[in-house]
């Protein structure tokens, strides 16, 4: 049984190749555009939100504000102008009356390979950017 779940799982994967996922996860490519966007699902009530983007070693590069947001799933587009292309982290912080709301943040990204490792199948999305099949919540026509 456990042979035929991991087949299929590894058929699941390689048919992933070239198309777009949403996962859980805080990453977002950024390209030469100048514009890029996050999707995240804002907790109880919504409140004002703030886009906090990160490098590679977790320092704070980016600070934007959202504006006011309602509870629900959210896709927000943002000037990434003077960022190098490449992956970084993001956080969507969403405050109420000085209470911080709970943010789900999601990583949507175009699959190129497949890896298999110790810890199980991972998508990859360029050299830097590796998704967790396990991670993947729906997958994008």
């Amino acid at each position: 049984a456990a042979r035929s779940e991991h087949l299929a799982q590894t058929s699941l994967a390689v048919s992933l190749i070239g198309k777009s996922v949403v996962a859980l996860g805080n990453a977002v490519r950024v390209d030469d555009s100048g514009k890029s966007s996050v999707t995240v699902h804002v907790g109880s009530g919504g409140g004002e939100a703030t886009l906090k983007v990160f490098d590679k070693n977790g320092k704070e590069i980016l600070s934007r504000s959202l504006g006011a947001v309602q509870e629900g799933e959210h896709t927000f587009d943002w000037d990434s102008t003077g960022l190098e292309p490449g992956v970084y982290s993001y956080r969507v912080e969403v405050v109420r009356d000085g209470v911080v709301v709970p943010v789900q943040e999601y990583t949507i990204a175009r699959v190129d390979e497949v890896h298999f490792d110790a810890s199980g199948i991972i998508l990859s999305s360029g050299a830097s950017l590796f998704i967790p099949l396990t991670d993947v919540l729906t997958i994008l026509q």
